[in-house]
């Protein structure tokens, strides 16, 4: 008597053993159901990636010949698919065992194949449907594309170190356009590292003299230290709660709604903040650092604003405007750089190379706008303040709402 092991356990008796060619081979175990159909078992239904589930009874055959293993290898009679297929369903219905086998690992066809005829993707497996659709489709890339890249570049860099949120405008510019750029906002997280490396640039001497008198500068020791210590909550917490964030409150609304809230607080921490205790960056303690912190930590909600929330934050707690603005410029490095790393990181399956030259054009054009804005913002807040971001918060904020109800 002959065995043949399948799905880890002995096959009975009756079963054979069958090769079956479409693309990949098959054993299939049997229980036949009358002395006629042991000389002939059809191959196993082909769906698009070859699955099929266990114990469900095959209701559509391949028409192809198949030759049994075994001393009973004689030639059989011609016999239709629809044959086979209504002998099958009639034995199924009695409550008969038909074609069982172990459901293997759902596999997609390579890009680019197509399903075979006779088959749509309403008659393929649930899982193997939500599998094809989930890559990526090619999008067709135009002069309009690069354009409205360049835009929400220009966008990230004028936006990313004033007060008014950089992430909450290219939310509402990619929904108001239909930017039709990377998923996953891949395109607007990679064009937040041109805005970080006109940061590095500008302070390149800042830089280079911290990282050369760290062995033996007391200074550049402590600025570091301060750094690392205003880094550390928003690294916790972003690594704990990063895709609720991205899933939860990555919509228009929250984005519109915390323009609003963060134009208001601005406008009240303007008028009452406490009076100046630090004048200058490296006047900051470790301590302060770290409560400046966890005042970035705020700024996880889209709108709110990453500058915004360590600025005002810094105020409150008694620094000036200038060594504010300019501490926040530091503590950006690392914690763009992070997220930035991260989330690239998370969504680099789903890029393609078609997607770099956007990413180019978006990255190009922010490092320059960053450029812009670093070198005039100190002197500007200097001299006028926050206020006009608190009054462009409300004014793009109210709008935004206006279009969001007026679209729903």
């Amino acid at each position: 008597m002959r065995h043949v092991r399948t799905a880890g356990r002995k096959a009975p008796a009756s079963a054979a053993e069958h090769n079956c060619s479409f693309g990949a081979s098959y054993v299939v175990v049997a229980r036949l159901l009358s002395p006629d159909a042991r000389q002939q078992i059809p191959s196993p239904p082909l769906y698009s990636c070859g699955r099929s589930t266990a114990g469900v009874p095959f209701n559509t055959l391949a028409n192809r010949h198949l030759t049994p293993i075994g001393p009973r290898a004689t030639p059989p009679r011609a016999r239709t698919t629809s044959d086979l297929a209504a002998e099958i369903t009639s034995s199924s219905n009695r409550g008969n065992r038909f074609f069982t086998r172990r459901a293997p690992t759902c596999h997609l066809p390579p890009p680019g194949h197509v399903l075979p005829d006779g088959f749509t993707n309403d008659q393929a497996p649930a899982s193997c449907r939500a599998g094809r659709l989930s890559r990526p489709e090619k999008r067709p890339v135009d002069a309009i594309s690069y354009l409205t890249a360049a835009l929400l570049g220009i966008v990230e860099g004028l936006t990313e170190f004033i007060p008014v949120s950089s992430t909450g405008h290219l939310i509402l510019l990619v929904d108001l356009l239909g930017f039709q750029g990377p998923a996953g906002h891949v395109f607007e997280i990679a064009i937040q590292f041109g805005a970080i490396l006109a940061i590095c640039w500008l302070y390149r001497h800042r830089f280079f003299h911290v990282a050369t008198g760290l062995m033996n500068d007391t200074e550049s020791q402590r600025f570091v230290v301060n750094i690392l210590l205003a880094f550390l909550p928003a690294m916790v917490i972003g690594a704990i709660a990063h895709d609720f964030i991205k899933s939860a409150l990555f919509s228009p609304w929250v984005v519109s709604t915390m323009l609003i809230v963060g134009g208001i607080i601005i406008l009240i921490i303007e008028r009452w903040h406490p009076a100046p205790q630090v004048s200058h960056v490296n006047q900051i303690s470790p301590g302060l650092a770290l409560k400046i912190g966890l005042c970035q930590c705020v700024a996880m909600i889209p709108g709110v604003s990453r500058s915004g929330a360590t600025i005002m934050g810094s105020m409150l707690l008694g620094c000036g405007r200038a060594p504010a603005t300019e501490f926040s410029f530091f503590l950006a490095v690392p914690t763009m750089l992070a997220a930035t790393v991260y989330d690239l990181y998370k969504n680099w399956s789903i890029l393609s190379f078609d997607d770099f030259p956007l990413i180019a054009v978006g990255f190009v054009c922010a490092f320059i706008a960053a450029m812009l804005v670093v070198k005039t913002l100190i002197a500007f807040v200097s001299k006028n303040g926050f206020a006009p971001f608190a009054y462009y918060r409300l004014i793009i904020g109210a709008l935004m709402l206006v279009l969001l109800f007026a679209g729903s």
